[in-house]
């Protein structure tokens, strides 16, 4: 499987992460499968979310029912690594999940599949 995500998604959830730290910030991504590939198109900042110094959360009950979620964003305020908590998130939304730590760049983003497993990810417009 090969994992596609657009620049203006992941360009939009780097400014989210730099505007909310210290805190940490979460953001919902969706798209289309095509054959082998996985294309992240859009990003969906799930309402009521909460952000903070060590975490952030929202309740699932406020989703629509149609998002199609491929995955997740969220920031950390030292490493791109998973948390325990972050795996069990995992579980719970999509097959890719990127982390990104200070200074929010894409060189600063790892993605990471359900069960923390590091995955290679393509930029493209």
């Amino acid at each position: 499987m090969k994992y596609y995500i657009q620049k203006k998604v992941l360009d939009s959830a780097l400014t989210g992460a730099r505007n909310s730290f210290p805190k940490e910030f979460l953001a919902l991504l969706s798209g289309e499968k095509k054959e082998n590939n996985i294309i992240i198109n859009k990003i969906y900042i799930p309402p009521l979310a909460r952000y903070d110094l060590e975490s952030a959360s929202f309740s699932s009950l406020n989703l629509p029912f149609n998002l199609n979620i491929i995955g997740s964003f969220h920031s950390h305020p030292t490493t791109p690594t998973p948390s325990k908590a972050d795996l069990i998130f995992f579980n719970k939304f999509g097959v890719i999940h990127f982390i990104s730590s200070p200074p929010f760049n894409i060189n600063s983003t790892k993605a990471f599949g359900n069960f923390g497993n590091g995955l290679s990810f393509y930029v493209v417009d």
